[in-house]
């Protein structure tokens, strides 16, 4: 199957007029995909990070309860 064929197998034309649509709405697609994929992976190492403070400051909170010095947490 050539390059031809394989377009209008797809898209049902393969002018260039007529692929515009479909273009523009795989381009849409694929940007709406990447930004979903860089939020979600946001979200999770946002998470991470706030799991690792919590438990640093629940260490230190430990280690102030039984009366031992703990170095400082940054601010």
């Amino acid at each position: 199957m050539d390059f031809d064929g394989f377009l209008k197998f797809v898209f049902g034309s393969s002018r260039i007029e007529d692929l515009a649509l479909p273009m523009v709405i795989g381009l849409f697609a694929l940007t709406a995909l990447f930004f979903f994929v860089v939020m979600t992976l946001g979200k999770r190492r946002r998470q991470r990070q706030i799991d690792a403070y919590n438990a640093t400051l629940a260490d230190h909170s430990l280690q102030l309860r039984r009366g031992g010095r703990t170095p400082r947490l940054r601010r």
